[in-house]
């Protein structure tokens, strides 16, 4: 993978996008809890969300996970999950 300095990645996502994309729920979690302070860090160049490529993807399991740490945060996680 090649980064630039906006920490983004191929056709524009960010690190948590392309852990979703490969549906690895453990990074996604991770990476949340490490960027949960930074929004512009989880949104893609798109404005998509984990949340949006969970369910473009079809991938249940990985979208109960997300509404279940928004559940868990609070609605301040909300907040960037559903732009």
């Amino acid at each position: 993978l090649v980064r630039n300095k906006t920490r983004t990645y191929e056709n524009g996502n960010k690190v948590i996008h392309l852990a979703a994309i490969h549906g690895h729920i453990t990074l996604v979690k991770f990476f949340h809890e490490k960027f949960a302070h930074k929004p512009e860090l989880l949104t893609s160049a798109n404005s998509e969300t984990v949340l949006h490529i969970s369910v473009k993807l079809n991938n249940l399991e990985l979208t109960q996970a997300i509404l279940e740490m928004v559940t868990i945060k609070g609605k301040r996680m909300a907040v960037w999950l559903c732009r």
